[in-house]
């Protein structure tokens, strides 16, 4: 919604508890003004007043997917939502975040839908952002919630065999879980509205998933 209502080529995400080096978004806009198939730019996360590395660095700095000739850092088939800049046009375009999937993973059917259209996702640890977050945290909804997410996006872009086994694979691992069959309830829930939406990514897309997979640590 934010988005849709400023007038700005580019946007710069933020939780309640994240915010920007100095300097970080006006080399972002040097960058995206630089190349114009640029869609998102993820920072470097620093995390707590300690400034730790959030371990998700080091696996954005380790993409195996291949990089294209111009792009400024690895490239990438996802973001983190609150540590990253986006051109405004292509957010839009990609139809920006889905609501049903509100919070938790709701960066990751944006990304491939980005990437589907052409569109360059990459990590550039020069910008940095600040993360201090709340001890008060619902660790296990929010698994709940990116574990829905992933069986959506699956049915939403993927091929049927993938599907599947992203649908049985909490049940297979955790069957004794609250959370996994609250987990596939909404995903059931939801089924009707994906297979509508269904919508399969082109080939290379597909196959950089897949690589990431075949890289477990890569999201």
């Amino acid at each position: 919604m934010g988005v849709r209502h400023v007038e700005a080529p580019y946007c710069a995400f933020c939780d309640d508890d994240t915010w920007w080096d100095p300097g970080c978004l006006r080399r972002a806009a040097d960058l995206f003004d630089a190349q114009p198939r640029l869609a998102v730019i993820t920072g470097r996360v620093l995390v707590g007043p300690e400034d730790r590395e959030d371990p998700m660095c080091l696996v954005l700095e380790r993409s195996p997917l291949p990089r294209e000739p111009g792009m400024p850092g690895p490239a990438l088939l996802g973001f983190l939502a609150g540590a990253s800049i986006v051109r405004r046009s292509a957010f839009l375009e990609a139809g920006g975040f889905e609501p049903r999937f509100f919070i938790g993973g709701e960066e990751d059917l944006l990304a491939v839908d980005l990437a589907a259209r052409g569109w360059w996702l990459c990590y550039l640890a020069e910008l940095t952002v600040h993360h201090h977050p709340s001890a008060r945290r619902y660790a296990s909804a929010r698994r709940g919630t990116i574990a829905r997410n992933a069986i959506w996006l699956a049915w939403l872009r993927r091929p049927v065999p993938i599907a599947l086994r992203k649908t049985l694979q909490p049940a297979w691992h955790r069957p004794g879980d609250r959370d996994t069959w609250w987990t596939l309830a909404e995903c059931l829930r939801g089924l009707p509205w994906a297979m509508i939406k269904r919508r399969a990514l082109p080939r290379d897309v597909e196959r950089g998933l897949r690589l990431l997979e075949a890289n477990a640590d890569v999201p």
